[in-house]
């Protein structure tokens, strides 16, 4: 059956849509089936890559979640086409409510029961929004049994307590049995490579379609094809998907 990665922190403006937009480039990259789903009522960031198969699902109805909209978004995910991935964009504004929905009616369980694979993706950044990822990441390891893959974004700030980085932390070490893998955003900050990463952003481009724009000079191509490798190693290395090339 189908494999569905639900990409979740409550913290806005990590980088979860990034991180959800690298993941179906890397899937389809491996030649894999793979497509998004937005589910982001205020920002849907995902949606504007128009190269990849992305749909909008609203679920929320003012600050709650919609039923019937939420029944659409697991529907979508259980007739999806077998051995196809679905990455499941969700914002931050319907975090907490999503989460108990998702408990109320034992949806991740529902999905596991049809045979579904299930993975929560959730990213932690340092700096000031070091506790507050953290304390999401805790949230979803306590109410779900399903595997969770960690993205740090250190975007914001070294993701460390004292000298001690995050596979040191207490919560790292309590989290083993469910922790399915760590993945390490590369730092750009204030290089070259941030700018033409962040040019690539702003225009809602895939790797491929900058590198192949004839407006991307030899360098900055070269630039974004040694970050992109960086993300394609990193996500090699915990094994999530089979490798078909």
């Amino acid at each position: 059956m189908s494999v569905s990665h639900f990409i979740m922190q409550g913290k806005g403006g990590v980088g979860k849509s990034l991180v959800s937009s690298i993941l179906i480039q890397y899937l389809l990259k491996k030649e894999h089936k793979a497509s998004g789903c937005d589910t982001d009522p205020v920002n849907s960031s995902l949606a504007r890559y128009k190269n990849l198969d992305v749909k909008v699902i609203d679920i929320m109805e003012g600050d709650d979640i919609d039923p019937g909209r939420f029944d659409e978004l697991i529907h979508h995910i259980d007739q999806s086409p077998e051995e196809a991935h679905i990455v499941v964009d969700i914002g931050a504004s319907c975090f907490v409510s999503l989460c108990s929905y998702l408990i109320k009616y034992s949806a991740f369980e529902v999905l596991q029961a049809q045979g579904h694979t299930i993975y929560i993706h959730t990213v932690i950044t340092g700096g000031v929004n070091l506790l507050e990822t953290m304390s999401n990441l805790r949230s979803l390891a306590d109410h779900f049994t399903v595997p969770i893959v960690v993205w740090l974004n250190p975007y914001f700030g070294e993701i460390k307590v004292g000298n001690d980085g995050f596979e040191n932390f207490k919560i790292c070490h309590e989290l083993d049995d469910s922790l399915r893998g760590i993945i390490e955003m590369p730092k750009l900050g204030g290089s070259l490579f941030e700018r033409d990463f962040a040019d690539m952003q702003a225009r809602s481009q895939t790797f491929e379609e900058a590198v192949k724009c004839p407006a991307t000079h030899i360098m900055s191509r070269q630039r974004l094809l040694m970050v992109w490798r960086h993300y394609q190693e990193a996500i090699g290395r915990i094994g999530l998907v089979p490798q078909n090339d």
